[in-house]
């Protein structure tokens, strides 16, 4: 019986091993890839995370401006907006505003370019014609606004106010019987914000008062809604002061007593005779005139005569 060999043909070690390897770094190749993959979305992700939050930065930050041909509020029937700080704007504005995400109170700084003036205010309503907004009449005083010129109005945040200095314009004002409460009431319910330089216009007792802003703290534009505001006043503008009295003096003219150039003192002399006689000392002044006696006539009695005749 013939042996037969038969060859049972194995892979070779390095055979083996490069298919090892191939599968391997495939997987590898893979795995890298989709590491990649993922680390690309994350960087996506991460950078439209942050660009929406910068969105919304801005968003916030942005503000608001506009120009509009300006008239005073006595064109229309407000007239109670007259004795405040407070616009009426376009309705086209407000959906402006409320994209710009702008915080209430809405405030803005009001500003006349050509003639380099500007001030702060607030909003009433919005219901103006387009293109236009309504001001209280002291204000375009203020600004040196003519009817229909064009004001520029940016919206601003104004730091609460801490104190502010303000001088009447008339002694009326004194003669209130609270003046600081008076003016609480004014400023809380007509007023946004005060800024330093203007003359604003309140009304009491149906009456008109112009006061000037002089100083405002912590900055020269301070908003006065919600705050504890120490206030100070300066004298009126027509304060007058009253003249001083003057005291009665003691003072008697050429009653001191003379004195040399030496010290010494100057020796009594007893002045002259003059024409008209003797002068008058002051002893003599002093002196008091004797009295004169007035001889008493006697009293009359009847039948008290001697007798006579005819014949003597």
């Amino acid at each position: 019986m013939e042996e037969t060999n038969v060859e049972i043909s194995t892979p070779k070690d390095h055979d083996f091993d490069e298919t090892t390897s191939d599968n391997e770094e495939h997987d590898h190749d893979h795995s890298t890839t989709s590491d990649n993959e993922e680390h690309d979305w994350a960087i996506h992700d991460h950078d439209h995370h942050l660009q929406e939050e910068e969105e919304e930065d801005n968003a916030s930050f942005s503000s608001f401006q506009s120009y509009y041909a300006c008239y005073s509020l006595s064109k229309i029937d407000k007239s109670h907006l007259e004795h405040g700080d407070q616009i009426i704007m376009p309705e086209s504005s407000i959906h402006k505003l409320l994209s710009l995400q702008i915080d209430f109170p809405m405030l803005f700084q009001i500003s006349n370019d050509s003639k380099g003036r500007a001030s702060h205010c607030g909003v009433y309503e919005f219901t103006a014609e387009e293109g236009t907004v309504l001001l209280p009449s002291w204000m375009m005083k203020n600004l040196h606004l003519e009817e229909g010129e064009v004001i520029s109005l940016k919206s601003v945040k104004l730091e609460k106010g801490t104190y502010v200095k303000l001088q009447p314009h008339s002694v009326d004002f004194l003669g209130i019987l609270n003046p600081k409460a008076a003016l609480e009431e004014c400023l809380s319910s007509k007023f946004f914000c005060l800024t330093v330089g203007d003359t604003i216009l309140i009304n009491y007792n149906n009456k008109d008062l112009f006061i000037d802003i002089l100083q405002a703290k912590p900055s020269s534009a301070v908003c006065i809604l919600d705050t504890d505001c120490e206030v100070d006043f300066a004298p009126p503008l027509d304060y007058k002061q009253p003249p001083k009295e003057l005291k009665p003096s003691n003072f008697i003219p050429f009653s001191g007593v003379a004195r040399r150039l030496d010290g010494n003192p100057v020796p009594e002399k007893r002045p002259a005779n003059s024409i008209f006689g003797p002068s008058k000392t002051q002893d003599n002044i002093s002196e008091k005139p004797a009295k004169t006696e007035i001889p008493q006539k006697k009293e009359f009695q009847p039948f008290t005569g001697k007798k006579y005749t005819l014949s003597g």
